[in-house]
């Protein structure tokens, strides 16, 4: 029997087709040597690239401030992949398309919605595809950004686990329980509570656990003022408050969760959402993980971490 269970986490992928592999292949070729991958939710992009049929048999696009002009064939099916690399959503369609599109708001998020659940199938599958016979447990968590469709994506695999609303036993002497929701943003995302609703979410969930002190916490936002929930200061138009040239820095994270963290104490919990903290803290004696996300960069961040018998052994921050 092995002496302890080695975890491997990360999280806001949002879409970014390179980093996704990147992480699959990782976990296919043992790199990490992981027995565990959790990734801490926040599964979906945040916009389509339209790529327009012209009259000459070409396609023209505009991604990332660049104009681009290409023939059929692989041409097109490489700028579809450069768009699906870093997180955004490819649509070929033609100017009719694009202007009912603009005139329909009810269409055009309907097939936002359709692109993000399908991008989440695809994942699914090729998670299946590469690493189904691995002997890896692999779970999925959504995020407080991902439309309640791709939960059903998730559903139907016989391989990758969407943890929430269960409670998961990770090994004899280890167990999970898992939320995507997030407190209230600025953006009036799909899964939010209120921070007394978190904190009753998580105190009920815990409730049956048989020893929550050698538990995992897997919650998409972060404890608040714990050193992995720092972000921008917003003024009243959403944009950075700068100060004699310096972005300000406040938390951002749950104050339900602390409260939930100080008086549970599991043994370790994992984060996500807030992408530019990074890092490790502690809320007692719990030790709390945020990877942090560079993942439209195709950069995949994560941390590894060690689970003895009823103690954490060792974690150390990875990235590829």
């Amino acid at each position: 029997m092995a002496k302890y269970l080695r975890c491997y986490m990360c999280s806001d992928l949002h879409a970014a087709n390179r980093t996704y592999r990147k992480l699959l292949n990782a976990i296919k070729m043992n790199v990490y040597e992981a027995q565990v991958v959790l990734i801490a939710g926040d599964l979906t992009g945040k916009a389509i690239v339209p790529i327009i049929a012209r009259n000459n048999g070409r396609y023209a696009a505009t991604f990332l401030d660049q104009d681009y002009l290409v023939e059929t064939g692989t041409e097109l099916q490489n700028l579809e992949n450069s768009i699906s690399d870093i997180g955004y959503y490819p649509h070929v369609t033609d100017q009719d398309e694009v202007e009912a599109l603009k005139a329909d708001e009810t269409k055009m998020k309907e097939l936002f919605r359709q692109k993000m659940i399908q991008r989440v199938g695809d994942w699914v599958s090729l998670a299946e595809e590469r690493i189904g016979k691995s002997g890896v447990q692999f779970y999925m968590m959504p995020g407080n950004d991902d439309d309640r469709g791709v939960d059903a994506m998730i559903e139907q695999s016989g391989y990758v686990v969407n943890p929430v609303g269960k409670t998961i036993q990770l090994n004899e002497f280890h167990e999970m329980i898992s939320f995507d929701y997030a407190n209230p943003t600025p953006w009036h995302t799909p899964r939010e509570w209120s921070e007394e609703e978190y904190y009753e979410h998580v105190k009920a969930s815990a409730s049956t656990l048989k020893n929550v002190s050698n538990a995992v916490f897997m919650i998409h936002v972060p404890p608040y003022d714990s050193g992995i929930d720092t972000a921008p200061e917003l003024d009243k138009t959403l944009r950075p408050r700068v100060t004699m040239g310096d972005v300000l820095r406040v938390p951002v994270g749950s104050t339900g969760v602390r409260r939930a963290l100080q008086e549970l104490q599991p043994l370790v919990s994992v984060h996500g959402h807030v992408h530019e903290a990074g890092g490790q803290g502690k809320i007692g004696r719990t030790t709390c993980f945020n990877a942090g996300s560079e993942a439209n960069q195709g950069i995949l961040r994560g941390f590894v971490f060690d689970l003895g018998k009823d103690k954490l052994e060792r974690a150390f921050r990875v990235q590829g």
